[in-house]
């Protein structure tokens, strides 16, 4: 079973800045949103209530598991869909996301931060300085992003 909800402009806004915030039910959907380039904030700690309140304030569109947020949202956008491989099948088709993954342009895994050249074969957060590079774990996530499209 999913859910889409989007009511007003304002949550027309939120869908194209395409700016995520997922919940504390689908922590790893927030990592991997970052690895394809989104801006996909997380916190484990976070109410239904706090998790609504900075999603609106943010413009934010809610990435969650849980139906009942639907039912309580003004002007956010929710998916839901039982798995993660499924939450993100729905994201990528909803939103249109691309899924080619660039080392250059995907967000840090741990912080949500942005990447700047390190050296010519890595990344480096901006934010927490945690350094990246194009792998064999890049090509593994490439494979997985496949089956999403």
């Amino acid at each position: 079973m999913s859910a889409y909800c989007q009511q007003g402009a304002l949550a027309y806004f939120r869908y194209m800045m395409h700016k995520f915030l997922a919940d504390s039910m689908v922590g790893d959907v927030a990592r991997n949103m970052r690895i394809l380039g989104y801006d996909t904030e997380y916190y484990s700690d976070m109410t239904q209530v706090d998790t609504l309140h900075y999603a609106i304030t943010t413009g934010r569109i809610i990435l969650t598991k849980n139906q009942k947020l639907c039912r309580y949202a003004r002007d956010v956008c929710i998916i839901y869909a039982a798995t993660t491989h499924d939450i993100m099948k729905k994201v990528i088709a909803v939103f249109n996301i691309s899924t080619d993954i660039m080392v250059d342009k995907t967000r840090c895994t741990i912080c949500n931060g942005e990447q700047r050249k390190f050296d010519d074969k890595k990344m480096q957060c901006t934010s927490c300085n945690k350094i990246y590079w194009d792998g064999t774990h890049v090509v593994h996530m490439r494979h997985t992003a496949e089956r999403w499209a």
